[in-house]
């Protein structure tokens, strides 16, 4: 059966208006030619053929395995600078939280005439390969997962970079760092349990050792967990803290039920976890034991990867704004790049809470 598209003169003012709407909007990545041929109403073939013409022209231009608008056409303004995202890799972003990040920080540097790169490590990557993509790359580079704390040593010995990174394990003291405050995110899920009228709170926690040493980012929200309950009057001992250590991920998740089941049986009321990566096994797991959420049983978690949020019901969570990190992280870039900073120092962005429907305000009652 034959389609009726479009002419190919109502497709390109179809196109037109559809590059302005994403210019307006401040999105610079265009869909790919399936979505396109949708919206536009016409073959895939013409589809290409108008692409072609315009990056011919310079208006669009190949970002990876992507089409993007060129920013100084789309926008009329100049490029101010650019910077590197180093992360581990391969095709994409590995880690869903870093990936997240770049794709945020990517979208808002744009809007700031900023000219984000990414550079991709494997481990099959030779050390030639990504170390000359970094000494080729900007001056300013951001860090946030390398797939080796050698790989990440390798990186430290390049000269003429300005590195910020976005982890604590990964940086000394003196260096740049921008993240999400981890203590604070303890300090308020203790807050959260506190106001609600939780009286026997747990914590379970992953004790992942990162280049020899444990991975600071848990270690904090575990710090600021504890000062929050002894600040709001809740009391909490070291037998309340359940941190799963494992070899591989099945024995990680046969122990986090293990722990679930003593969580349930040691007469806790409520129980903070350090992420919503394995939130619907955990979730799952306290509902095996027998108990309600949150009618027996309140839940919080760390909102690292959006699966909180998209959970159903939604866990209770304090945010890893990953739009604040971002902001914060352009803001600072801007400064950079035009010159009003040196460096950015130790920037810790405040999370937020986000209430979700397993908790219940038992003082209410």
């Amino acid at each position: 059966m034959k389609r009726n598209y479009e002419r190919k003169d109502v497709v390109m003012q179809k196109f037109d208006s559809f590059l302005h709407e994403m210019r307006a909007s401040g999105q610079l990545i265009l869909p790919g030619e399936r979505e396109l041929a949708q919206v536009l109403g016409c073959s895939r073939n013409l589809v290409r053929e108008i692409l072609t013409q315009n990056k011919e022209d310079g208006l669009i231009i190949h970002k990876g395995r992507h089409r993007s608008l060129s920013m100084e056409k789309a926008t009329g303004e100049k490029v101010i600078g650019s910077f590197l995202y180093v992360a581990s890799g391969e095709g994409d972003v590995a880690n869903p939280a870093w990936s997240m990040l770049w794709r945020r920080t990517q979208e808002l540097a744009q809007r700031r005439n900023i000219k984000p790169e990414l550079c991709l490590i494997s481990h099959n990557d030779s050390e030639n390969k990504f170390l000359q993509k970094i000494e080729d790359g900007p001056e300013i580079v951001l860090v946030a997962s390398t797939p080796s704390s050698e790989i990440l040593r390798l990186i430290k010995t390049i000269k003429g970079k300005h590195f910020i990174y976005l982890d604590e394990n990964l940086c000394s003291p003196e260096d740049d760092l921008v993240v999400v405050d981890n203590y604070e995110a303890g300090w308020m899920a203790a807050r959260e349990f506190a106001e609600k009228g939780y009286t026997r709170p747990a914590i379970l926690m992953h004790k992942l050792i990162i280049n020899g040493r444990p991975y600071l980012m848990f270690e904090n929200r575990a710090k600021g967990f504890r000062a929050g309950c002894r600040r709001f009057g809740i009391n909490f001992q070291q037998s309340d803290e359940y941190w799963v250590e494992a070899d591989n991920r099945f024995q990680y998740m046969l122990r986090i039920a293990k722990m679930v089941r003593e969580i349930v049986a040691n007469g806790h009321d409520c129980a903070y976890v350090f992420s919503d990566n394995e939130i619907d096994f955990i979730y799952c797991a306290f509902l095996e034991e027998g108990v309600s959420i949150p009618e027996d049983f309140g839940l919080m978690t760390k909102n690292s990867f959006n699966v909180a949020m998209s959970h159903n019901p939604p866990i209770s969570s304090v945010g890893n704004t990953p739009n604040g990190v971002s902001a914060s992280l352009v803001e600072l870039l801007y400064k950079l790049l035009c010159g009003e900073i040196k460096k950015c120092g130790r920037c810790y962005v405040k999370p937020d809470f986000l209430p979700g429907k397993t908790l219940r305000n038992k003082k209410a009652e």
